[in-house]
């Protein structure tokens, strides 16, 4: 019996397995699959629709990242990326049975981008303005949050809005975040600063009598204001009101009275006339809608509108030499006047000799010409009956030898920051000194003052050094010259105050803002433009500047004008970096300190400028380490370090981080700093215009003299049109990290070599000691009408003397050994001496000498890499490294006792340097391979 019921169960068993597998078919097919186009960044999803029945997995073999590994027995899958997917449809009590489908899943889906622009600024009369916000992309609806502080904030502490507007009660940058329906937001943000210049205030009210009649003016006068350097045109769209009122006191006690009238006044506006009671002290209130309000106060004066003419006695005309000179009276009005105007002229015996009637500005001013010298009274009238008497005496002293009168110095039309303008009034006894010329004959007028403006017996010098002393030539054009001296008077307030700085504040998002710094306190009209690179006009102001806001991404070029004098105009170019660029370095260098004698000093300094969202985080460390050794130096750079205290001959690397949180990594070579040249290689021609520069270094300042004349404080001197009088010897002294490094460079310019290359250029002059002397060597450039080299040798770097000669070959590398070096220092200089006489000093080096003591020399330059070595070290050690620091194969053989052969595997020519180690103590010296 037992033995029936295993064989029944056996059966059993078998036939259930059968009936099991039945259910998996020999293959599989599939009728279709739905596809859903993700229109989220992963709301994808798809249906498999098999033609079997149950017991049925579906799995994704492949696919975009993310998508569920495991295998399901429903056929639909949700949440996926966009992409191509491969999917395995098998049995599930027969895996071996499957079949594999691939499909894409499209998206619609389009990222979500913002931008927001500012209006309604000081809407109202208050401060801030309205954020508008225009949003794209496919997942609408968008909702906004705004607000100030950190813009990388996490998002759920924020509260957003369906409004995609904000009005801001405050100047100020705010950020704004836009959130689409599928949860993916952006952020950037968008300042609302004032429009207005700081401190916009009237700063001058000047009566004038205009077009009013004599009866109107008992009663009413123009008052003419002016707002600093600011212009109509620089005015917002808002523009701005003056409030007229009485003041019943006086400036030192203010009261203010009645409301006398009111003027708005735009960037359309043209007439700066107000019309005012006359005789009357007044308040003049200056408001814009950003709330904000200046008083002036100004008091009246019964002589600021008193009648003035204007009458001076000047000789005119040529004469034979030992006759009488004559004399013009020339007439004119100085202000508050009504026409018509009647002059009239009398001698010393009150005889009429002339008159004139005036009946416009059209008619002024007369002149009363060939008039015997005399002295002379001249009255005049105005249509009101106001009159004014002046007497004119003529100049008396020794024929030709003129006098100076008066020398004042004023801003006027100086176009050089730090100068001024020289008057020098002249009068003697010199016929047509009225038409007399002057020419400035010390210093050259190049820089140094370069307009000379003559005004009977008045010249005036633009753009005069103050406290210079120049020399003037007066030639009256009938064949008499005088020669007259002035000191530049050093009045601060007399010199020329002008700049425009520029900065970005870059923003992140893409955007930025551009701050304009000005200053001006010429004579001419001031403003500046911003144009972006399509040259379109995205701001305008004047001084103190001002803050453009939200520009988009791209270079702008802010030229600044100065009208009236001139016109003349100079531009300068920031960029706004595009979205999620990171900081961009604009300007690195690394060097070796050097002390006085300009010898390295062993201590390594990295310079860098770079521009970035602010504030920017700084951090460095050696090339040769890992991440986890940056050391920080800043968190808060605002676009310029200078990092001390490096290694020599060593590459380090340097990382800037942005607010954004974007990076950019560069690195610096320290090494010393190579002889810097003039930019221009070509001597100039005359009447053409002509540029003198030097490279533009980080951190570096820049002093110009002329045949020791200080002439700049520029890296760029421009001669408009050059002349024999800009010929001489141009010296700039660049020093870079406040003296960490100075480099001197020289160019003698001369005109009558015209188009030919600048004298030679010494691009090095070092030095080494050897047991029994000191070996200089030293390179050229530009050997073009070259002589030689006379060898300078001092004992207290103070008094040189001559210690030999070297003839100019037009090799560029040069050496001469010095035999009887003294104990201790010894300093040398090279006297370049060109075919024509012309001399150019180097700089001085110092060299160390000490008899019988331990000395190292090499071959400078090496021959194809190959140089020699002379030694009494003791067991030296020799190493290669190039001006990078890196280390490079040689071979070292030694010839000698004290004497080496070295040869530098595959040279390259540059810079290199020797290393020795000597029982622990170590030594460099610099090798060049042409």
């Amino acid at each position: 019996m037992k033995f029936f019921y295993s064989l029944f169960a056996l059966f059993l068993i078998m036939t259930l397995v059968d009936k099991v597998y039945s259910q998996c078919p020999t293959s599989l097919s599939l009728a279709s699959t739905d596809i859903s186009t993700a229109t989220c960044p992963s709301n994808g999803s798809f249906r498999i629709n098999a033609t079997v029945g149950t017991g049925i997995s579906y799995q994704i073999t492949a696919g975009p990242s993310g998508f569920p590994p495991g295998a399901q027995n429903v056929p639909t899958f949700t949440s996926l990326l966009p992409g191509n997917y491969t999917v395995r449809v098998s049995c599930l009590d027969d895996p071996t049975i499957f079949t594999t489908t691939s499909f894409t899943i499209p998206s619609s889906y389009v990222q979500v981008a913002a931008s927001s622009i500012t209006s309604n600024i000081c809407n109202a009369n208050t401060n801030g303005g309205t954020i508008t916000t225009t949003a794209t992309g496919s997942a609408s609806p968008f909702t906004y949050a705004y607000w100030q502080g950190d813009p990388g904030i996490a998002d759920g502490t924020l509260t957003y809005g369906s409004d995609n507007f904000y009005n801001a009660t405050a100047f100020g940058t705010y950020n704004v975040r836009t959130k689409d329906a599928c949860g993916v937001f952006v952020t950037h943000e968008i300042t609302i600063a004032n429009p207005y210049p700081d401190n916009l205030c009237i700063s001058g009210i000047f009566l004038n009598f205009g077009d009013l009649t004599c009866t109107e003016l008992e009663t009413q006068i123009w008052a003419r204001f002016y707002v600093g350097s600011a212009t109509f045109e620089s005015l917002p769209a808002g523009g701005m009101d003056i409030d007229v009122y009485e003041n019943l006191g006086d400036c030192a006690n203010r009261i203010q009275g009645t409301l006398l009238s009111t003027q708005h006044y735009d960037n359309m506006s043209t007439n700066n006339n107000i019309l005012v009671p006359n005789g009357q002290n007044l308040l003049f209130v200056l408001r814009t809608p950003c709330g904000e309000t200046c008083t002036y106060c100004f008091d009246y004066d019964p002589d600021l509108t008193k009648f003035n003419q204007s009458s001076t006695m000047n000789s005119k005309g040529c004469v034979t030499p030992g006759n009488p000179i004559t004399y013009s009276i020339d007439i004119d009005v100085a202000g508050y006047y009504v026409f018509p105007i009647t002059w009239e002229i009398r001698n010393s015996l009150g005889t009429i000799v002339g008159t004139y009637v005036a009946n416009s500005e059209a008619d002024l001013p007369h002149n009363f010409d060939n008039l015997p010298e005399d002295t002379y009274t001249s009255t005049a009238i105005d249509g009101c009956g106001n009159d004014e008497t002046e007497i004119l005496t003529p100049p008396s002293g020794t024929p030709n030898e003129l006098n100076v009168m008066n020398v004042a110095s004023y801003i006027g039309c100086s176009s050089i920051e730090g100068r001024t303008t020289l008057s020098i009034y002249v009068q003697g006894v010199m016929a047509n000194l009225v038409n007399a010329t002057a020419t400035v004959i010390a210093p050259s007028p190049t820089q140094v003052g370069t307009t000379i403006i003559g005004y009977y017996g008045l010249f005036r010098i633009e753009n005069a050094i103050p406290g210079g002393t120049y020399y003037l030539q007066i030639d009256n054009g009938c064949g008499q010259t005088d020669i007259i001296s002035a000191v530049v008077p050093t009045t601060v307030e007399d010199i020329l105050i002008q700049y425009t700085n520029v900065n970005v504040e870059q923003l992140c998002g893409g955007t930025g803002n551009i701050i304009v710094e000005a200053a001006y306190n010429g004579n001419g009209n001031f403003n500046f433009q911003i144009r972006n690179s399509a040259n379109m006009l995205v701001g305008i102001g004047t001084v103190p500047g001002g803050t453009y806001s939200n520009l988009p991404a791209g270079v702008y070029t802010i030229t600044s004008n100065i009208g009236a004098c001139g016109p003349y105009s100079y531009n300068s170019q920031v960029t706004i970096l595009p979205g999620g660029s990171g900081p961009v370095i604009t300007k690195k260098l690394g060097l070796i300190c050097e002390d006085g004698t300009g010898n390295p000093t062993g201590t390594g300094t990295a310079l860098l400028s770079f521009v970035g969202a602010e504030e920017m985080r700084v951090d460095y460390r050696l090339s040769s380490g890992t991440d986890i050794d940056y050391i920080n130096i800043t968190n808060d750079s605002d676009g310029s370090e200078t990092i001390t205290g490096l290694l020599p001959y060593t590459d380090y690397t340097v990382r800037v981080t942005d607010v954004c949180g974007n990076s950019i990594v560069t690195e610096i070579a320290i090494g010393e700093l190579d002889v810097v040249r003039v930019e221009n290689e070509l001597q100039p021609c005359i009447n053409a215009p002509y540029t003198i520069s030097v490279p533009d270094m980080v951190d570096a300042t820049y002093s110009w003299t002329k045949d020791g004349t200080f002439i700049s404080s520029d890296r760029i001197i421009t001669i408009p049109n050059y002349t024999a009088g800009d010929n001489g010897t141009y010296v700039c002294t660049i020093t870079i990290a406040s003296g960490c490094v100075t480099r001197v460079v020289s160019a003698t310019l001369n005109s009558t070599q015209c188009g030919n290359p600048l004298p030679i250029d010494l691009v090095n002059f070092s030095g080494s000691s050897f047991e029994s002397g000191i070996n200089l060597t030293w390179k050229t450039a530009n050997e073009t009408n070259f002589s030689h080299f006379e060898i300078l040798k001092s004992i207290n770097a103070k008094e040189f003397g001559t210690i030999g000669t070297v003839t100019g070959d037009n090799k560029t590398f040069y050496n001469y050994t010095d035999t009887q070096p003294n104990e201790g220092r010894n300093y040398y200089q090279l006297k370049m001496v060109d075919l024509d006489g012309k001399i150019t000093i180097s700089k001085i080096i110092a060299i160390n000498f000490e008899k019988g003591s331990s000395y190292i020399s090499a071959q400078n330059p090496a021959v194809n890499g190959e140089f020699k070595v002379l030694s009494n070290l003791k067991n030296p050690k020799f190493s290669i490294v190039n001006n990078l620091g890196r280390s490079i194969p040689a071979n070292v053989v030694q010839t000698g006792n004290n004497s080496f052969q070295i040869n530098v595997l595959n040279p390259i020519s540059g810079t290199y340097y020797l290393g020795i180690d000597s029982l622990g103590k170590n030594q460099t010296l610099k090798i060049i391979i042409p």
